[in-house]
């Protein structure tokens, strides 16, 4: 019997094994081919979308100039003011555009870059709690903390994780369904969206509201007080009354305020920290450069040594040829 070789393994079949995988991987290219073909008609959507609103910006802004060189005519004020706020509410349009493009091009979607988000998360607590559980559910919550004292556990943390440019009511509904499915005591939305009058922290339902800057402290407020409630011996229903009335202190200004100053000057700080990366990164630049032009010169005179010795005229010095800096891959570990 003829044998055939696989082109997936190499190894013999027969004739029908033969055809049966050659059908399967026709199959798989045409269904990758459908693939590619969608997603670049989802770019060329979005190219288009972002080109519309890019149009109707520039005649937004061209409309301001308008009113405000035509001040003095009656209504040019409230007009100047209407054409401000649909040039705002473009320029969010158009950032959400150019940001599903980017994903789009990468291959991502909000969901597996909220994977990601959940993970430094999760990873994070798990550095900050050592002593307690953390487990990183996906369903039901994305991570549950589960507060120990004396190896039982006291308490419970649910914490779910946005990457969405708004805070959407959906969100805190599901946050709040999380709570109450895994008997929680404290529900933290964790969020990159922001809304109207949101300045880092907020209260909704029963659910915490917070930026990633200020996740950390908050979390290690509801565990502490977690932590002394259970010291006090309280029954469930107590438990539940005191963490529901702490929910109205910690949106309070004794707590809301000191927090937000620390989300602010951890913004400032990270932003210094960039700036101090790159003013180093500029000056190791230079410093590598030089380093590449002294030997360049060196190497150049050197040669121009060993012409004259053989009689031959030395040449002229060329402009140094340098490379960037090769900076080192830098990883959690």
């Amino acid at each position: 019997m003829k044998k055939y070789k696989c082109p997936l393994c190499g190894s013999a079949l027969t004739k029908a094994k033969y055809e049966a995988v050659l059908h399967i991987q026709k199959e798989k290219e045409k269904a990758r081919k459908e693939d590619l073909e969608t997603l670049h008609k989802q770019i060329h959507l979005q190219q288009q979308k972002e080109s519309a609103l890019k149009k109707q910006l520039k005649d937004s802004k061209q409309k301001i100039k308008a009113a405000q060189s035509d001040g003095m005519k009656k209504g040019a004020l409230v007009e100047k003011q209407r054409q401000e706020r649909l040039t705002a509410g473009l320029k969010k349009k158009l950032t959400l555009a150019t940001s599903r493009i980017e994903q789009l091009e990468k291959g991502s979607t909000p969901q597996t870059e909220g994977l990601e988000f959940e993970e430094n998360l999760y990873k994070r607590l798990r550095r900050e709690f050592p002593e307690d559980n953390l487990e990183h559910k996906g369903k039901g919550g994305d991570i549950l903390h589960s507060a120990m004292l004396d190896g039982e556990i006291v308490g419970r943390i649910i914490y779910e994780c946005k990457q969405t440019p708004t805070i959407q009511t959906a969100h805190i509904r599901q946050a709040a369904d999380a709570k109450k499915s895994r008997e929680a005591h404290f529900a933290i939305l964790v969020t990159t969206g922001t809304r109207k009058k949101f300045t880092g922290l907020a209260h909704e339902d029963g659910v915490l509201i917070v930026t990633p800057l200020g996740v950390v402290p908050l979390a290690h407020l509801c565990r502490a007080h977690l932590i002394e409630m259970a010291k006090a011996k309280l029954d469930k229903d107590e438990k539940n009354r005191i963490a529901a009335e702490l929910l109205g202190y910690i949106i309070s200004p004794a707590h809301k305020v000191p927090l937000e100053q620390t989300i602010q000057r951890t913004e400032k700080l990270g932003k210094l920290l960039k700036k101090e990366v790159r003013e180093h990164v500029s000056v190791w630049q230079d410093r590598y450069e030089l380093y590449q032009t002294i030997r360049w010169d060196i190497s150049q005179v050197q040669t121009n040594i060993q012409r004259v010795l053989q009689g031959e005229k030395p040449l002229s010095l060329e402009k140094p040829k340098v490379e960037r800096l090769p900076l080192p891959m830098i990883t959690d570990s």
